[in-house]
């Protein structure tokens, strides 16, 4: 397989650095089985970070492979790769874990060919995945405490081209799904970004409280503005995407959590959980 880099109107050092990145990642006719060593597999993760422009790597650690069915601890929580048991055999993808910062640990996967399952993770019995309509998911006790969020996907094939992705959850499982077609160059590099947050400022909504917020833009906003935290009266300013959620979230007896991480008057990111009322 060779990589196609259209470099005609870029820069001679930004074409340069692309066609790189793109003789690094393009799978030879053995990796395209899935045949990948820990080391470029490594490479892989690299460089597709280096192709987005991501320099958000501080721990030099360089990561580790680890493979399907194995646990890691994350920030302290552990979290297995994979969903066990699911994964035809031949299929499963390579995982990297690689800690960027004291909060922040990516959890890439790399997939070798169109035949290599979705990468998944299957994070602590008890633990609440939500997928938010951002492309978010927080993660939650089961009694709505914030333990991490994970940042939006994203995923790049081997020439550097962003390929659609997305989330979904069931129970506490998270399962990243990518459109690949043929002209997909392999490996493919899915990735989660996990970031817990030491200190937040958290809203607990009552039912009726939860409902509005839900139902309204106004109501999630009047509720917001009563808060005594500055933290907390910013978010109306996020309440159109709050009020974006379906009533199904509030299904089955659920409330809302809202977790603000900075400090007063500053709103660094907000976290929705649906613990029970």
């Amino acid at each position: 397989m060779k990589a196609h880099v259209h470099t005609a109107r870029l820069p001679l050092v930004a074409a340069a650095t692309l066609g790189l990145f793109a003789s690094m990642l393009v799978a030879t006719p053995a990796q395209a089985r899935g045949e990948l060593s820990d080391a470029e597999a490594l490479r892989a993760v690299a460089a597709a970070e280096d192709a987005l422009g991501l320099v958000d790597d501080v721990v030099a650690d360089g990561g580790s492979v680890v493979r399907d069915g194995e646990k890691v601890s994350v920030n302290g929580s552990s979290v297995t790769m994979g969903e066990v048991g699911t994964a035809p055999a031949g299929t499963a993808p390579l995982y990297a874990s690689d800690q960027l910062d004291d909060t922040t640990t990516r959890l890439s996967a790399v997939m070798t060919s169109a035949q290599t399952a979705a990468p998944a993770w299957t994070f602590e019995e008890g633990t609440e995945l939500s997928v938010l309509p951002d492309g978010r998911v927080s993660v939650a006790e089961a009694d709505g405490d914030l333990l991490a969020g994970l940042a939006r996907p994203w995923a790049v094939d081997a020439n550097g081209r962003r390929l659609p992705t997305s989330y979904s959850a069931s129970g506490n499982v998270l399962t990243q799904h990518v459109e690949v077609d043929s002209s997909t160059a392999f490996p493919v590099i899915a990735d989660p970004t996990f970031t817990v947050f030491p200190g937040y400022w958290t809203a607990t909504l009552n039912r009726s409280e939860s409902a509005a917020a839900v139902g309204t833009v106004g109501s999630c906003a009047a509720v917001f503005s009563k808060s005594p935290v500055p933290a907390l009266r910013a978010l109306t300013i996020a309440c159109g995407a709050l009020a974006a959620f379906s009533a199904a979230q509030l299904a089955g007896g659920k409330c809302i959590k809202i977790h603000v991480a900075g400090l007063p008057p500053f709103v660094g990111t907000w976290w929705p959980t649906f613990p029970k009322c």
